[in-house]
């Protein structure tokens, strides 16, 4: 069992990683860009949301909470607390970047707070979390099969191709990895994690 999960997580990311090389170096195609309305939430409202950051769902270079808007949609705050120079450059960079796409295979940013030294942004919650936690936890990589891992892996692609090629942006997205891979309640996959990512220019490559 533990050899079908390994060869299905190879082959996930060997057929993500070999779409990635494919597009990234492809020219910008022109198209018009629509702006996506991305909402300013008070701090207030985030923190009674989330009942005081209260129930943290992931750790790491920042934390991410399960929260609930007055309307009962299920949210996932990332809180990024420490102010700092970097800090600031991918909060913009996230907010600037998600505003500007909208995609099936893409993580939605609902919104953003900002106050002081606290930066915080929305998403839709995405109920089986992120690929790598998904993978290593055995009673959901349990869930795994052949059919499944495809879908993963062409989930990946569309959202890339969409990045590169048809958001009339190209978007690079520079941290692709399974902890940048959401997966929902029907395990399809939302590429996340745009603090690195950047919008290439007209003629530009990743590589020049």
């Amino acid at each position: 069992f533990a050899k079908n999960i390994q060869r299905s997580t190879v082959i996930v990311f060997y057929m993500a990683a070999t779409s990635f090389l494919d597009t990234v170096f492809r020219r910008r195609k022109k198209k018009t860009t629509e702006f996506i309305n991305i909402f300013e939430f008070d701090f207030n409202t985030i923190r009674v949301a989330t009942d005081e950051f209260s129930n943290r769902i992931a750790r790491g270079c920042c934390s991410v909470y399960k929260g609930m808007l007055q309307n009962g949609q299920e949210i996932a705050v990332k809180r990024l607390s420490q102010s700092s120079v970097r800090t600031e450059r991918e909060f913009r960079n996230e907010v600037e970047i998600l505003s500007k796409l909208r995609h099936k295979n893409l993580i939605n940013l609902l919104g953003f707070c900002f106050k002081r030294d606290q930066y915080c942004l929305v998403y839709w919650l995405m109920p089986n979390l992120n690929l790598d936690r998904f993978i290593f936890d055995p009673h959901r990589a349990s869930q795994l099969n052949w059919e499944m891992c495809r879908n993963i892996v062409e989930g990946i692609a569309r959202g890339l191709r969409y990045l590169h090629e048809e958001s009339g942006l190209c978007v690079v997205h520079r941290d692709i990895g399974p902890r940048n891979i959401f997966l929902d309640s029907d395990l399809k996959p939302k590429i996340g994690g745009f603090g690195l990512a950047r919008l290439m220019q007209e003629g530009e490559n990743e590589a020049e």
